[in-house]
């Protein structure tokens, strides 16, 4: 995952998620997170059920309920210009004694910082982005559970 920054929401509460999740499995674990869904177990309950002496059906889950995310939204957002976005994403670096992320084109370190330039190091997703940016990772649909906004 890239940053988790928390967002002071009316209450204080709520939190913005960036570059995470990338995949379908981080998605379902994301929600098993935020609201405890897990409907791995619950088909594997449902499948060791007993065929002989059923159990009553109030006390099996209901696959076929509503599903309430435990997230608002989803916002994916795509860009047109892979090689752009690989460009963009590849051109990260963190300063490890401050935290601060830079780009080398976008927004550089200051080149009056002694030391700054040599001490910078590679996003560590960055390794992994130019292959997230693709558009079939990109348009690979959510879980049902996930809504997507756009």
């Amino acid at each position: 995952p890239s940053h988790l920054a928390v967002a002071a929401g009316a209450q204080g509460r709520g939190f913005i998620i960036d570059g995470f999740p990338t995949t379908v499995e981080q998605a379902v674990l994301l929600e098993k997170a935020l609201t405890g869904l897990d409907l791995a177990a619950e088909q594997a309950l449902l499948d060791g059920a007993s065929l002989v002496a059923p159990p009553p059906p109030d006390v099996l889950p209901q696959l076929q309920r509503p599903l309430l995310s435990g997230l608002d939204a989803v916002l994916a957002l795509s860009c047109g210009d892979e090689t752009l976005a690989a460009k963009r994403a590849l051109g990260r670096r963190l300063d490890p004694a401050t935290g601060r992320i830079y780009h080398l084109e976008l927004d550089p370190p200051p080149a009056n910082t002694p030391g700054l330039s040599e001490r910078l190091v590679m996003v560590p997703e960055s390794e992994d982005d130019t292959s997230q940016v693709g558009a079939d990772t990109i348009n690979r649909p959510l879980p049902h559970s996930l809504h997507r906004v756009c």
